[in-house]
């Protein structure tokens, strides 16, 4: 079994080639640019770029997934089964108000029944490990958001040092003015990205529960 999932691939490939061209454009290479596409160098840089984007994915599952979102928002299901929702921190509410909103009381109390547990935490620890062996395609578009998400926080990484050694070496030009840009827009993006992957996690965690209830969304 591969150390990978096969849905982390278009993500994967993304990331690894928005990683290679911030190393160009961070540190002026022309290893990308004005370079002629045969199928020799879109072989190599595709390979290297599935590698990069592989290694993004594997962290981004580690760091985003497990450590961010289900440590420290808590996994989508148990927000979801949640019996008093306003028990978790306000700020947490007000920054992602879509992720922490719950299911209606009626939709919770039946998937509660058909877990056949009154209990809200043995019927969200089944669910969860459901939801985590079932494919869907929110479940794909979710994988993809996580990893372009940190894709791009590591292109903003990578435009930084590439401003700060520049500017050290020749001073600060009109190339680090538009490397900053290209340095905020991708924090926008890689924010926006990890919006949507909230979105998409909580909706692949409904549907994941409304499998189990007889429910359909």
């Amino acid at each position: 079994m591969p150390p990978f999932r096969t849905y982390e691939i278009p993500g994967a490939l993304v990331s690894g080639f928005l990683i290679l061209a911030a190393c160009e454009a961070g540190y002026d290479g022309t290893w990308l640019i004005d370079q002629e596409w045969n199928a020799e160098r879109i072989s190599v840089y595709g390979s290297m770029s599935l590698c990069i984007g592989l290694v993004i994915a594997a962290f981004s599952r580690y760091a985003l997934e497990r450590k961010f979102v289900g440590g420290w928002l808590k996994a989508p299901e148990e927000i979801l089964l949640a019996g008093d929702p306003s028990a978790c921190h306000r700020w947490k509410r007000a920054l992602f108000p879509g992720y922490f909103a719950p299911l209606s009381q009626a939709a919770r109390d039946r998937i509660l029944l058909r877990a056949g547990d009154v209990h809200a935490e043995s019927a969200r620890d089944q669910s969860a490990g459901l939801t985590a062996n079932r494919f869907s395609t929110s479940l794909q578009l979710a994988t993809i958001c996580r990893t372009v998400c940190l894709g791009l926080l590591a292109v903003s990484l990578i435009l930084a040092s590439g401003i700060l050694w520049n500017s050290a070496v020749s001073g600060w030009g009109k190339a680090e003015w538009r490397k900053l840009g290209y340095c905020v827009l991708s924090l926008f993006e890689a924010a926006g990205m990890f919006y949507r992957y909230l979105k998409y996690r909580r909706r692949h965690a409904i549907e994941g529960l409304n499998d189990r209830s007889g429910l359909r969304a």
